[in-house]
């Protein structure tokens, strides 16, 4: 991470930490209004910062800083406190690069302890100038590696509800059950002259429905996957920072990695792109699933043939009464897939019969909604499928499961 993080001289971060410690002396104790974000019902609540701690990088004396980790004890003298961000605000206001964490250094908001932490003020001892200026530097402080320092994004750019989760995510990628990439978004030189009508009207549509900082990290996003002229844009579950193209989940702003998402064969790749910050790192994280995922076990020798059109897999766009979703034919052997494509007078000059096994079927499979065995036999793959099976058959089908789809292309299947 540290390669695509902007970092700043500790003289920098020193006049941000005096002015931040000033600030709680002159006023320890402030009033704030807040909404609950369950219940939302509106707050007020009187706040006293007790103790400051700086920690991290600045605390061991390193010369450059990538942040300032500070840590206040901070009690409610009247009401609850509210989250984190509001604190933050209330008395950090708008500091740069500034982490604030509440507790106290062995055990605090952000999970992890912090022992190499300094005591800057509190109301015994309110001589915040000495407490910084006795801060020894140390020209060959490094900056202290912890186990999630691998992950392509700082934890402040992702949405954590626990520390433990980032931990699991390297559990999972040591395990080889997930895999991922990182594309610095300097690699990404976006031309929207290259992009396809509808990933054009997509991104219109974002003006309208998405806020600017969205609109900024789409616009890489769009350019990055515009090679695929098969996957049609979707907007998925909350419609501002959640997206689905063919097999790729994207999710952005202060983003959730929804790993569990590659349990399910409608997603093959998980794409998280923080909004863009002048710290950085800036970029897209590509989570996969890896050789010992469940998904991929189960599919490891299932084969089947499909069709091909100048090189992509050949995905129908239907129509029903009330729903369309995108198909696709796959056949149990070459000769039936030929066949199908004389029956519908295929140009034998744009399309082949090719043979998909394990991860590359499973990606096939994620680019659509439902899957036509030998022609004939329909299968759901996502909810639009579904509605579309009930327009089109007049009768209900379930969204088929990973098992049963197997059973579906292994019967007969290609040797």
């Amino acid at each position: 991470m540290a390669i695509y993080e902007r970092r700043r001289t500790r003289q920098s971060f020193e006049l941000t930490l005096r002015r931040i410690a000033s600030s709680i002396d002159q006023q320890p104790t402030r009033k704030v209004s807040w909404t609950d974000p369950i219940f939302h019902e509106k707050e007020l609540s009187v706040l006293s910062i007790k103790s400051l701690w700086v920690a991290g990088s600045f605390a061991r004396g390193s010369m450059e800083c990538g942040d300032l980790d500070l840590i206040v004890d901070v009690v409610a003298e009247k009401g609850t406190l509210p989250m984190s961000a509001t604190i933050r605000n209330l008395f950090l206001k708008r500091a740069a690069d500034v982490s604030l964490y509440t507790g106290n250094p062995a055990s605090n908001s952000s999970g992890v302890a912090f022992p190499e932490a300094k005591l800057i003020w509190s109301e015994r001892a309110r001589h915040y100038h000495e407490a910084i200026s006795n801060i020894q530097i140390n020209p060959n402080a490094s900056r202290y590696v912890r186990s999630t320092d691998i992950l392509p994004f700082r934890v402040q750019q992702l949405a954590v509800h626990d520390p433990k989760e980032l931990e699991e995510l390297i559990e999972l990628r040591d395990k080889h059950i997930i895999n991922w990439s990182f594309v610095p978004l300097d690699s990404i030189s976006v031309a929207r002259g290259m992009w396809s009508e509808n990933a054009s009207h997509f991104a219109d549509r974002l003006t309208m429905l998405g806020g600017l900082k969205t609109q900024k990290i789409m616009e890489y996003v769009i350019h990055y996957l515009h090679g695929d002229p098969v996957s049609k844009w979707r907007f998925s579950s909350d419609g501002r920072t959640s997206f689905k193209f063919g097999g790729a989940e994207i999710r952005v702003g202060i983003p959730q990695v929804e790993v569990d998402l590659l349990k399910n064969m409608t997603c093959s790749r998980l794409i998280i792109a923080p909004h863009i910050t002048k710290r950085g790192p800036n970029g897209l994280w590509l989570i996969t699933r890896a050789d010992k995922h469940p998904l991929e076990f189960q599919f490891k020798d299932i084969k089947a043939y499909y069709l091909r059109n100048n090189g992509h897999p050949f995905v129908v766009h239907e129509n029903g009464d009330l729903h369309e979703a995108h198909s696709l034919e796959l056949f149990h052997d070459y000769g039936t897939a030929t066949e199908f494509a004389t029956e519908y007078e295929l140009e034998p000059d744009t399309y082949e019969v090719s043979l998909a096994e394990g991860s590359e079927l499973l990606r096939i499979i994620s680019l659509i909604d439902m899957v036509n065995i030998d022609g004939e036999n329909s299968l759901p793959i996502t909810i639009k499928g579904r509605l579309l099976y009930e327009d089109v058959f007049s009768e209900t089908a379930p969204v088929v499961a990973p098992e049963d789809l197997i059973k579906a292309v292994s019967s007969a299947g290609p040797e």
